[in-house]
């Protein structure tokens, strides 16, 4: 996404940015499997990445945010259904848009 003669603040985004696809398409691959929460997606997403070493290490808040980002962009969809937390509060249960 950066040319080689752009400055490094340029290279650093783009790395960024492809971070982020990677993250994106991770999240639909797991939500495609089965309806998830976001809690349940993080929890997948950090269990295959010890086995799929192209998923990047993010911070688990970034999961739950990518998946806000995939929801406004219409690409995953509040299935009505709520599952409990580990805390034991209601949550979304996140599907991928048919």
């Amino acid at each position: 996404m950066a040319h080689r003669n752009d400055p490094d603040t340029s290279h650093r985004a783009a790395s960024r940015a492809e971070r982020k696809q990677i993250l994106f398409s991770a999240i639909l691959q797991i939500l495609a499997t089965r309806p998830r929460t976001a809690e349940a997606t993080e929890e997948a997403y950090f269990k295959l990445r010890e086995s799929i070493p192209s998923w990047p290490m993010v911070a688990p808040y970034s999961v739950k945010r990518r998946l806000s980002e995939l929801h406004k962009q219409g690409r995953v969809v509040d299935t009505g259904r709520r599952e409990h937390t580990v805390a034991g509060r209601p949550a979304v249960v996140w599907a991928v848009t048919a």
